[in-house]
């Protein structure tokens, strides 16, 4: 055997040697300039997106709660992932009692959502919230929605639709 043969049979092993070490090391996840995983950061992002999204509903409802008054009852929120009655029945309940509460509910669109609030206040008058958010952001909806006044409010626990579950009625113009 050549020099030059044993040369290349040595290359061409340390070639496929290195070839396999390379593909059975086990290696860490990809990192970026600040050292977290791309996986990590798309989590973080997420968890900060869901902390922040709470924090403005929980504004949304204290406006609520503010707009219906100290003595009120609050019967909490129904988001898209919950199908429970509870909400609206407690809303329905202080309606029938002509007592002052606060509700909100999620309503799903096409390509947003809405989250519609409703109030009774102390005094008997009505109010609806609406804040129409895009699925990607919808902190400032919240933060300031709409307000419009109702002559009535219709709460149907066990409507087919969440949009028929809260109805607020405004007294159209002869």
């Amino acid at each position: 055997m050549t020099l030059a043969r044993t040369m290349m049979l040595a290359l061409l092993f340390a070639t496929v040697f290195a070839a396999w070490l390379w593909a059975t090391t086990p290696r860490a996840p990809s990192t970026t300039l600040i050292g977290l995983s791309a996986e990590a950061q798309e989590e973080a992002a997420r968890a900060r997106k869901r902390a922040e999204d709470e924090a403005a509903l929980l504004g949304f409802l204290t406006a609520l709660k503010n707009a219906a008054g100290p003595s009120a009852k609050e019967c909490g929120a129904l988001p898209l992932n919950n199908n429970s009655s509870d909400v609206i029945s407690c809303g329905a309940e202080q309606l029938s009692k002509r007592a002052a509460f606060s509700l909100a509910i999620q309503l799903p669109g096409l390509d947003t959502t809405a989250w519609v609030g409703v109030v009774r206040d102390g005094s008997g008058r009505f109010l609806q919230f609406l804040a129409l958010c895009d699925p990607w952001f919808c902190n400032p909806q919240l933060a300031h929605p709409s307000v419009a006044a109702c002559n009535s409010l219709l709460l149907d626990a066990h409507a087919s639709y969440r949009s028929d579950m809260v109805k607020c009625l405004t007294q159209q113009a002869p």
